[in-house]
């Protein structure tokens, strides 16, 4: 009987390891490809070689895991591996000039097309001021080659023009590198200068307008959008009126509010602070990805948007993407004690950030808020406000298979709690910890009487 449980054992053992059971149980499935992923994999029509440049044996153990589910998910993506020693010349037509391999990089390769991710940009690292070191971040292995594999198989690079010429603000190193990952080209735009809106435009981007815009350039908006155009708009509501903008936005059955929102729900906002929302999501392609990954969207300093019941064009239909309760209200006179309700405020709820649609294409995304992709809020948010922004860009240019690939993070993470989560929590630490404790002894103390 020994000997039979033994050879059980065996068998079992080598089954298992041939199998390769395994199971993540890390909170976010950080060594797991997401849905996301799955679905692009399982929607190739054409072959997908990834390179691993480095022998079998010596690759990293967790890029080699998530890299084989990538073959295992599709029959169209194969994993190769090749050591830079014996291959030292492999790849390099996918290098920029001056740029060398490195051990554990990876090269993604479809047809003529190719892409090289180095192994340098799987983690993202923080810098901490008070120590003067780096820490670990974020595992970016995934969306760096899910955003590679997309880019070797897509016909043509998007263009996203930003607008300047009105004070807008500027996106930044960080936010454009996201969008070039995502396979867009980003460049500036003024219409002054320009004259029209190129024919190559995928999307227009303006960030935070501080001056109006002139009639013209709204005539050159108006003619952009009719031909088919799409539109990201970012208000700022420290910033001037914009009455000709403004105008632009109601023609599509959005009407933009002066003023800042007060949230008075302690629920959906940031402890002690009113004017940090923490808003209530809408049902929508955008924010369902953010919704199933428990991320919150946090916008300091937002204003308020209506939906118009009727617009010009009855085929424009306006979504809410982020809300305020029906116990917030808009704030007037910014001078004033920001904290009291004045009798010029006006009630919510309000409308943070919308989507219009026609037909069921995407139109326009109109967020009223400045300050989310501030990198301390931004990381604060889980990466929450880039990710709400790069889903609406990619659901604008009508890329849904991008949506929500994003890196997963390996920190301590925040801990998003509301005014109203807090005093739960403190109040259950106070009173209910000690109760609980009583009672038990209590019963403790019962069953030994009676014993």
């Amino acid at each position: 009987l020994a000997g039979i449980f033994i050879a059980i054992c065996l068998v079992a053992n080598v089954v298992v390891t041939k199998a390769d059971f395994s199971y993540d149980v890390t909170s976010n499935q950080m060594y797991t490809i997401s849905k996301q992923t799955k679905k692009i994999l399982q929607g190739l029509d054409q072959e997908v070689t990834i390179y691993m440049l480095s022998a079998k044996s010596d690759a990293n153990l967790i890029y080699k895991k998530i890299l084989q589910q990538y073959a295992k998910t599709s029959k169209n993506v194969s994993l190769k591996y090749k050591d830079l020693e014996q291959y030292p010349n492999f790849g390099k037509k996918y290098l920029s000039d001056g740029e060398t391999a490195t051990e554990g990089s990876v090269i993604v390769t479809s047809g003529e097309k190719g892409r090289y991710v180095s192994s340098n940009d799987f983690v993202s690292y923080s810098y901490d001021y008070y120590s003067g070191s780096q820490y670990p971040e974020s595992l970016n292995i995934e969306q760096k080659v899910t955003e590679a594999i997309n880019y070797v198989t897509s016909d043509e690079t998007p263009m996203i023009y930003e607008l300047v010429g009105h004070g807008e603000i500027s996106l930044g190193s960080d936010v454009t590198t996201k969008l070039e990952n995502d396979n867009y080209q980003v460049e500036e735009l003024n219409l002054v200068t320009a004259g029209k809106v190129p024919e190559d435009a995928s999307m227009l981007l303006i960030n935070g307008p501080q001056k109006d815009f002139t009639k013209d350039a709204i005539k050159q908006l108006k003619s952009y959008m009719k031909k088919g155009g799409r539109l990201y708009v970012l208000l700022d509501p420290l910033a001037d009126e914009l009455p000709n903008l403004n105008e632009f936005l109601e023609t599509y059955g959005i009407t933009v509010d002066s003023g800042v929102v007060i949230e008075q729900d302690t629920s959906y906002y940031m402890q002690g602070q009113p004017v940090f929302l923490v808003p209530e999501y809408g049902y929508h392609t955008i924010t369902t990805p953010l919704q199933n990954d428990n991320l919150f969207v946090m916008l300091p300093m937002a204003g308020g948007l209506k939906i118009q019941e009727e617009t010009e064009d009855s085929d424009y239909t306006v979504t809410a993407l982020l809300s305020s309760t029906e116990k917030s209200y808009l704030k007037k006179d910014l001078e004033s004690d920001i904290t009291k309700k004045a009798k010029e405020d006006e009630d919510g709820p309000f409308v943070l950030s919308a989507v219009v649609e026609k037909e069921e294409e995407p139109q326009i995304i109109v967020t009223y808020c400045l300050n989310q992709w501030d990198s301390q809020i931004n990381q604060y948010s889980g990466d929450a406000n880039l990710n709400f922004f790069l889903n609406g860009t990619n659901y604008l240019n009508q890329q849904e298979d991008k949506i929500s690939v994003r890196a997963k993070s390996i920190t301590t993470e925040y801990g998003v709690y509301t005014e109203f989560t807090q005093k739960v929590l403190s109040t259950a630490s106070i009173y209910g910890v000690p109760v609980i404790v009583l009672a038990i002894g209590g019963v403790v103390a019962y069953r030994r009487r009676r014993l």
